[in-house]
């Protein structure tokens, strides 16, 4: 997953497109989120641990009733 707009870890904050809303959404019942964070000098990986799975589809559900 990209997040599509973020230049530099200082920006920050993007917009969630249908496929990253999808991707939170759908955290929990996958049972893990992994992201490739990428600034303008270093790329990160991250995994999300299970416990903050649950919140983090919520927000994913939240922004797919919003749409």
């Amino acid at each position: 997953m990209t997040l599509d707009g973020v230049d530099s870890l200082e920006q920050g904050t993007a917009l969630l497109n249908d496929g990253m809303v999808a991707a939170l959404a759908g955290a929990a019942e996958a049972g893990e989120l992994k992201l490739r964070l990428s600034g303008r000098y270093n790329s990160f990986d991250v995994q999300v641990n299970r416990e903050a799975l649950a919140s983090l589809s919520r927000i994913g559900d939240v922004a797919q009733r919003m749409r």
